[in-house]
């Protein structure tokens, strides 16, 4: 007899989404895409304070880029649960996150946790997925490859980054398009090719994140 496979229920996830059910109303939690392996969607949280203020400096912090790296995200699951318990009773804390806007995104590559595997569901290493080039010569391979999604390192198609890239984008893209603001096209090739594969949900956050401030032109 041939039994069905359930879908893997990943630790980081059960605990993350623990941490979600009991937030207080200060802190608020955004599903914002989710990524199929096989029969089986994993989502994507980006925890952050309810109110965001574009005028105030915001940290990012990432992880999970590498499913076999579990130990990001199981620091800042951790960082959450702490950050979630101080802010009862800790008035400097509390002081603090008034100053700057928090955000924490732990599982960028939750395909690739359940895979065990260092890449993406394509085979792609985000890390390296960029669709930038390389001033001076990276060393080859490990500087990232196109050969083949069956060798390490494999950088994908940059031309058309990965979905799991293309979240990042969407958290860093506002700042960045006031420096370098990217054409009509590549925001609808962008938007087209989010809401076909991860099912993305940021009309739910502020339409301008302005996580890095200091970038913002002068005009």
């Amino acid at each position: 007899m041939h039994h069905k496979k359930r879908p893997l229920r990943l630790p980081e996830l059960i605990r993350l989404e623990a941490l979600i059910e009991a937030l207080p109303g200060t802190v608020k939690a955004t599903e914002l895409a989710r990524f199929q392996s096989g029969s089986a969607t994993y989502p994507s949280y980006l925890i952050e304070q309810a109110e965001f203020d574009a005028t105030k400096p915001s940290l990012l912090l990432t992880g999970g880029v590498h499913g076999l790296e579990r130990i990001g995200s199981a620091v800042l699951i951790a960082f959450l649960e702490s950050l979630l318990k101080r802010l009862e009773w800790d008035h400097g804390l509390q002081h603090q996150l008034t100053q700057l806007n928090l955000l924490l995104l732990p599982m960028v590559n939750p395909v690739g946790m359940a895979n065990h595997s260092r890449s993406n569901g394509n085979g792609v290493d985000l890390m390296r997925n960029a669709p930038v080039e390389c001033e001076d010569k990276a060393a080859f391979l490990v500087g990232g490859q196109q050969y083949s999604a069956r060798l390490p390192w494999y950088r994908g198609n940059p031309a058309q980054p990965e979905a799991e890239t293309l979240v990042l984008f969407e958290l860093v893209l506002p700042p960045l398009a006031k420096v370098h603001p990217p054409s009509a096209a590549v925001r609808r090739r962008i938007s087209s090719r989010l809401s076909r594969e991860t099912h993305f949900r940021l009309q739910d956050a502020p339409p301008q994140r302005w996580l890095i401030p200091a970038m913002r032109s002068s005009a």
